[in-house]
């Protein structure tokens, strides 16, 4: 990427309510997410199916801005 493209990746994770993911790395680091409702991720949902939005923006030479959200659904 180039120093101020964005791009968004979506992951949903398949696990138990217990397991959910709250750190991104990108090319090799750990970057701080900032997680819209202001705190990231303590555990996943109840039907063990999560989906994760983040927004990577390139900021400088390995430096990136990356926004998340998560969306726990409901088994029906």
């Amino acid at each position: 990427m180039a120093i101020g493209e964005s791009v968004v990746v979506n992951i949903i994770i398949t696990a138990a309510a217990g397991a959910y993911s709250a750190q991104l790395t990108i090319d090799g680091s750990n970057v701080t997410e900032n997680w819209i409702g202001g705190s990231a991720p303590a555990a996943g949902g109840a039907s063990g199916l999560d989906i994760y939005a983040y927004t990577l923006l390139k900021t400088a030479d390995a430096t990136f801005t990356v926004i998340g959200n998560l969306s726990n659904t409901a088994a029906t």
